[in-house]
């Protein structure tokens, strides 16, 4: 990574003014390198010295916008074109999302005498995905790049590794807020706000299944409930109301569950163990859907539900269990 870190100086330094614009491949690899080991302040530096847009930090304890320096611009003159850089954004998003993570890892790692340092570390995860949603929600719009699924599940699965369902969700509901909104919806949408009040999602099946596994990762029992909810509004197709501007209010139709929604959900049953939930899903899934499809159960659903059948206080849970493992081979 320093290499190639080194390798963008010398380029340049060497190109200087031959050539005007950053291939966004070369940046976006260097970025997606740095993502994977969760040096996000560095990704940050390379994508604001590369496109000359600097990108405002956040302050964890104020969760408030706070300015992050001089403007950045590259000595060589050499920019990426912004209308290129959509891929480089996820980049970026993604290496916030595993620096929380590595943030997190270390805190609990830290020795029990360390409390302090365990607090840092906490409020430094914390200030990490805060960095990624004000990129994607604040900072991206306003430069007018795209906002794809791949940008949204960058965001959300770092709120999933912490099981933080209820604010993955709230970012969900943002996103989808924004999509709707006229900076980034069709002219012919404005129209369309006037005669309805209901609109299918901008986003797919998995960034909806990402935060089912956040409140799935969650060790509390309430954040369960939680799960459900959105789990049976996929299903069932049940319009979920969002606010634009915090004045105009309509309602989201969610995108159809598919296979793993329900494997999330039966893994979140088997977890407290909480057999007949599990069964009930299980049993639902080969029944077709509004779609006419048939949503056939994998093995790690099976395994799922017979881990909660383990963990059940229930006598009649071995021969339950019996029961699924000749299902399984029939």
């Amino acid at each position: 990574l320093d290499a190639a870190l080194l390798f963008l100086d010398m380029m340049e330094k060497e190109e200087g003014s031959r050539a005007s614009a950053w291939d966004p491949r070369l940046i976006g690899a260097v970025l997606n390198a740095l993502s994977v080991w969760g040096r996000a302040e560095e990704a940050q530096s390379v994508l604001e010295r590369a496109t000359g847009v600097r990108i405002s930090t956040v302050s964890s304890k104020t969760a408030s916008v706070m300015e992050s320096g001089t403007s950045v611009t590259s000595p060589a003159g050499k920019q990426l074109d912004l209308s290129r850089a959509g891929a480089c954004y996820n980049a970026l998003l993604r290496a916030w999302s595993k620096r929380a993570s590595l943030l997190a890892h270390e805190q609990q790692s830290t020795n029990t005498k360390f409390s302090n340092s365990r607090k840092i570390s906490s409020k430094q995860s914390t200030a990490a995905l805060a960095q990624a949603r004000d990129i994607l929600l604040n900072h991206m719009p306003q430069l007018g790049l795209p906002i794809t699924n791949r940008t949204c599940a960058a965001v959300l699965q770092g709120y999933a590794t912490f099981g933080m369902g209820a604010e993955a969700e709230r970012v969900l509901m943002e996103i989808e807020a924004l999509l709707l909104s006229p900076t980034y919806s069709a002219k012919s949408m404005e129209e369309s706000w006037k005669s309805q009040s209901t609109f299918a999602s901008s986003l797919d099946v998995a960034c909806y299944n990402t935060v089912i596994d956040a409140y799935c990762q969650s060790f509390h029992l309430k954040d369960v409930a939680f799960a459900e909810r959105l789990f049976a509004a996929m299903k069932e197709q049940t319009p979920m109301n969002i606010s634009i501007n915090d004045s105009t209010t309509f309602q989201i139709l969610p995108p159809v569950h598919d296979v793993i929604s329900c494997a999330t959900v039966l893994n979140c049953y088997s977890k407290f163990g909480m057999a007949d939930e599990a069964e009930a899903v299980l049993n639902s899934m080969t029944q077709s859907n509004d779609n006419g499809a048939d949503i056939l159960p994998t093995l790690p659903c099976y395994v799922s539900v017979i881990q909660s059948l383990e963990k059940s206080a229930s006598s009649a849970a071995p021969i339950r269990t019996m029961a699924l493992v000749e299902r399984m081979e029939q």
